[in-house]
């Protein structure tokens, strides 16, 4: 069984402006962040090898692996997405929220403090960043932009590599485009095939319009 970690949350709304977690057990700010590296996480990208009779199946795997270790967090997202195909919109949110909490309960201090620095070159921290990642989109469809916007931006000043695309995000929000931002800026374009070269000039052309978040970024170039 995983090692139980002890962070805690205390909230009253998905709005992040309204969400207060909290880890009582890290008085300060880590300055880089690095998550243990996790026993059920090979498993469980082992267990894509594996070819299961039913959905049921998959589902009592998952809920499993949360069971041992319910800090990691690729399997809630999976669950969240059955959830999501079979229309339980509740559950699939929920999934969502869990996996945020907990990624988020992870790496603040008692005050609720991010660390300065959550790089995705650590693979330990990729399953913590993929479940930040995918709340904060969670959030932009369900309408709430202010609060999907805090969370992109802090993932984008915590690792200024942005292996997962922050900054576009934190700029489509910022442009006010919806959160299919690809299909805005590509009207017509395949599902999933962006023009990188093509991505990174929007990028620079239109982050001028915000200096104050996006001069740091751009001034490394």
């Amino acid at each position: 069984m995983g090692k139980k970690d002890t962070s805690t949350t205390q909230y009253t709304h998905t709005c992040l402006e309204n969400i207060q977690i909290v880890n009582p057990n890290r008085e300060r700010p880590v300055h880089e962040f690095r998550d243990r590296a996790r026993s059920v996480a090979k498993r469980y990208h082992e267990s894509y090898e594996q070819e299961f009779e039913s959905d049921e199946d998959i589902e009592r795997i998952l809920r499993a692996f949360i069971k041992e270790d319910s800090h990691f967090f690729d399997p809630y997202a999976e669950l969240s997405d059955m959830f999501w195909v079979r229309g339980n919109l509740e559950e699939a949110s929920k999934m969502l929220h869990k996996a945020f909490e907990g990624a988020v309960g992870l790496i603040v201090d008692k005050n609720g403090t991010w660390p300065d620095a959550l790089p995705w070159s650590w693979v330990e921290n990729r399953h913590i960043i993929r479940a930040i990642d995918i709340y904060a989109h969670e959030l932009w469809e369900d309408g709430c932009k202010k609060c999907a916007t805090e969370i992109y931006r802090r993932l984008f000043r915590s690792d200024p590599e942005d292996h997962t695309g922050a900054r576009f995000a934190l700029l489509s929000l910022l442009l006010d485009l919806s959160p299919h931002w690809e299909e805005d800026i590509y009207p017509g374009a395949l599902p999933g095939v962006v023009d990188g070269a093509g991505l990174d000039e929007w990028f620079e052309q239109n982050a001028k319009q915000f200096p104050d978040e996006f001069n740091w970024w751009l001034s490394k170039e």
